[in-house]
């Protein structure tokens, strides 16, 4: 990228998500770069080891929206999702599935497609398992809500109260247990998003999510996306 940072800055952005239960803060930056006809765009993470590509926009593509040259990410609506795959070690062969938090920024946008969730979990899954140095195959989206909007702080919303219940070992028993061993290691770190059937008690993950959201209070009633419909279909964009 070095002939590119040489050009003149035209824009700079700055993503804080919350923090981890490990007290680190994900932060994310992105600078535009423009030699007067054309923009680049350089994205910037604390992660170590994450590669970011540079992105070429074409003239008149939309920029995020911003109040400010440097100011956060505007973010007006969230889904939850998960998605499962198979994971192997040496001893043991076990399909975990990871449920998180997307958030979007649709405050120009009056509709959207489920093929845009889905690709949207697709690249978080990707970008997750290149970070923690997760080999996962037979990778399946198993959920994906309909989305809600949100402002200030999505944590109190429904499907961040579902998020955060779920990371909690006395509300969900089906937690991952992560092994102190290494050849019984899934994961590279502690995982707390991370969730396994179990097979004895008959208790398995999707069943137990869906249970789960039916017990979320709150004015926004969390729905999920019936994965069998056709991914081009618009949908409006709820307010």
């Amino acid at each position: 990228m070095g002939l590119i940072a040489r050009l003149p800055i035209k824009a700079v952005q700055v993503e804080r998500g919350e923090k981890e239960s490990t007290g680190k803060q994900r932060i994310h930056t992105g600078i535009t770069y423009t030699n007067g006809e054309t923009d680049y765009v350089r994205n910037f993470s604390n992660y170590p080891g994450v590669d970011q590509p540079t992105l070429l926009l074409p003239l008149g593509e939309k920029q995020r929206k911003s109040e400010d040259t440097y100011g956060p990410f505007t973010h007006t609506h969230i889904i939850f999702y998960v998605w499962s795959g198979v994971v192997t070690t040496a001893n043991t062969r076990e399909v975990i599935y990871k449920f998180g938090i997307r958030r979007f920024d649709w405050a120009d946008t009056q509709t959207y497609t489920v093929n845009e969730l889905m690709q949207s979990v697709i690249n978080r899954q990707l970008d997750y398992c290149r970070r923690h140095n997760i080999i996962a195959n037979d990778v399946n989206i198993e959920l994906v809500s309909a989305p809600i909007p949100f402002s200030g702080n999505w944590g109190g919303s429904a499907l961040g109260q579902l998020e955060c219940g779920l990371k909690k070992p006395e509300k969900n028993p089906l937690l991952l247990q992560h092994s102190m061993t290494d050849e019984y290691k899934l994961t590279s770190t502690n995982p707390t998003e991370f969730m396994c059937d179990d097979r004895f008690n008959q208790l398995y993950v999707v069943p137990f999510i869906k249970n789960y959201a039916n017990t979320i209070q709150s004015d926004q009633p969390i729905a999920f996306i019936d994965l069998d419909n056709d991914e081009s279909e618009s949908f409006v964009v709820p307010t």
